[in-house]
């Protein structure tokens, strides 16, 4: 049977963070604006199994291979909680913004981001789906790698249209009082790892191993696009 613990020198995660924008008006409705973003984690957990028996083998990569016999005969795997991962985050921002005049309203937004961790958690972690375990216990940087919910690119713009036209006749009637919003959210794909099918360095896992030469979440999903529209008459 396999055991799970917590390390007795577990640490509170902790996070630092900065935020630097310029902004520029262009005209009296017309602005831009470019950013900068980046946060630091540390303690971040991991989990590692603690009752391995390295061989003198390795892979081809340099991952370890591990013996059958576990040094606590016990027990199978005993997985400790460490707080030993890191993490960053840096992205750059531009957005375009277009305050109501002449009918017209407008808003564009761009990042350009990277997530990197060594911690991979196999639980659900704000949401991003469920990450291996560690595939080499003596070496987390090994799996230094994107975050799982990391996205490179986003895109999102908001325009909302409402034309006026002077005049009380039919035309002006029927041009006046209408209003068109449209939404449009683009990003990349969310990443994924590519595993192998078999237990590489026999760690008495094999769901958490990956083909050698292959990174952390290396795989990528399909990108995301997104239209919404609303017309209302008034």
């Amino acid at each position: 049977q396999g055991v799970s613990a917590i390390d007795p020198d577990f640490n509170t995660q902790w996070a630092l963070l900065s935020n630097v924008q310029i902004e520029r008006a262009l005209s009296d409705d017309l602005s831009v604006s470019l950013g900068y973003i980046n946060s630091i984690g540390r303690n971040m957990p991991v989990q590692l199994d603690t009752n391995l028996t390295a061989t003198a083998a390795t892979l081809a990569d340099g991952r370890p291979i591990y013996s059958s016999t576990r040094p606590n005969s016990t027990f199978n795997a005993i997985d400790v909680s460490q707080s030993i991962g890191q993490g960053s985050y840096n992205a750059l921002t531009a957005t375009i913004g277009k305050r109501m005049r002449g009918g017209w309203q407008m808003q564009a937004n761009y990042t350009l981001a990277k997530s990197t961790d060594n911690a991979p958690f196999p639980q659900y972690v704000l949401g991003a789906v469920n990450e291996d375990r560690i595939s080499d216990p003596s070496n987390i940087d090994r799996d230094k790698g994107v975050a799982p919910f990391n996205q490179t690119h986003t895109f999102a713009l908001s325009s909302l249209l409402q034309p006026k036209v002077s005049g009380d006749g039919f035309g002006a009637r029927l041009a006046n009082n209408n209003q068109l919003g449209v939404i449009i959210q683009a990003n990349s794909g969310l990443p994924f790892s590519i595993r192998t099918n078999r237990d590489l360095n026999n760690d008495g896992n094999a769901a958490n191993d990956r083909p050698i030469g292959i990174d952390r979440n290396a795989g990528r999903l399909g990108k995301v696009v997104n239209v919404d529209a609303r017309y209302v008459r008034f």
